[in-house]
């Protein structure tokens, strides 16, 4: 008959081992890991003020390159302006749309559509717009066709461009926000590479 102490032994064995395994499933580099992962993922949702300027002034920003893009089909311009205005207006359309969604997930309340026209004073809490039409200068290319009207537009949209670009930087040297950052990032990119184009339409066409 086995020693009844050397059984208490052999169970008590064995529960230990049942606890240390189980110890492991828990360790503390597994809650580490889960903790670090749940950080990152707040780091991408927060956003800081510079966050909010940026997407609540590149909205109307982007809107008034929507309203220049739009007055090019009927103006008797070249088949790549109009290619091009349409580029703009397809990139620049969903852009609006995600900065909109950002600004609602921040619990920040977007611009309404045309709250900002020309030459209006930027009101608190929106960065500065760089690159934004006065009102005179989008009358006087609403009133211009063909070559003049291209050359204008295209020399506009160039000084809009840049200064979509600047506002792009200041989100990257001042802003938080993963998605911000990343939005901004493709802005400079799409920007850049479309100021290069309007540039050497600008020097090889005859736009009066």
């Amino acid at each position: 008959m086995p020693h009844p102490y050397r059984t208490l032994s052999a169970c008590a064995l064995v529960a230990a081992t049942v606890f240390t395994g189980c110890a492991d499933d828990t360790s503390p580099a597994d809650s580490r890991s889960t903790a670090d992962a749940g950080e990152t993922a707040d780091a991408g949702e927060t956003a800081d003020s510079a966050d909010v300027e940026f997407a609540r002034a590149m909205i109307p920003h982007h809107e008034q390159a929507l309203e220049m893009a739009r007055m090019v089909p009927g103006r008797d311009v070249s088949p790549d302006l109009v290619d091009l205005a349409a580029e703009v207006e397809a990139a620049q359309q969903p852009e609006i749309d995600t900065l909109t969604a950002l600004l609602r997930r921040w619990d920040a309340a977007p611009p309404d559509a045309g709250r900002f026209p020309a030459g209006r004073p930027t009101p608190p809490g929106t960065a500065p717009m760089s690159g934004m039409m006065s009102a005179g200068d989008m009358t006087s290319l609403e009133r211009s066709s063909g070559p003049a009207f291209e050359r204008r537009w295209l020399v506009m949209m160039v000084e809009h461009h840049e200064g979509a670009v600047t506002m792009a930087e200041r989100e990257l040297a001042n802003g938080t926000n993963s998605e911000a950052r990343a939005l901004a990032e493709e802005i400079i990119a799409a920007q850049r590479a479309e100021i290069d184009r309007m540039n050497d339409m600008l020097h090889r066409g005859d736009h009066g």
